[in-house]
């Protein structure tokens, strides 16, 4: 009976891990609309009937996947959006120059890659902030407005 019991819980708590995991995983429009109303000012969708993929690329820039990938990228006439990391901008601003170049568009990734989710709005804004001044230097960046 109490082995029964044991199953019953591990095998409810294991379904329940595996909900929780696959609504992260699979980010469900009905959970999306629903954090839109908690949090009206940020933008996580767009509804449309397009068929159509944003390819982005994340933690760059990189001196060796980064050409690679811009290559493939040309190869199939494919535009992206590049998160970079500020901190990794010294030395590969030619990276970044490139990545303009051919069209692509560059977005802020904070000054290094860490979990924002844990930091506090001043520290993110700070890191936010101090990533779009070192971003700025490419003339088509577009600074971000922070309210």
């Amino acid at each position: 009976m109490m082995l029964t019991k044991f199953r019953l819980m591990f095998l409810s708590a294991t379904i329940l891990l595996i909900l929780i995991l696959s609504i992260f995983f699979y980010q469900p429009r009905w959970l999306l609309k629903i954090i839109v109303k908690v949090a009206p000012g940020v933008y996580y969708f767009s509804e449309t009937t397009d068929k159509i993929v944003a390819v982005t690329i994340d933690d760059g820039p990189n001196t060796i996947t980064t050409p690679k990938i811009l290559e493939t990228l040309s190869k199939n006439d494919t535009k992206a959006t590049f998160f970079i990391i500020s901190e990794r901008l010294d030395k590969n601003e030619e990276i970044v120059e490139n990545i303009i170049n051919n069209g692509h568009e560059i977005g802020n990734h904070l000054v290094k890659d860490e979990k924002s989710i844990f930091l506090s709005k001043e520290e993110f804004e700070d890191k936010f902030l101090t990533a779009d001044k070192s971003l700025n230097q490419f003339l088509l960046y577009e600074s971000s407005k922070v309210t």
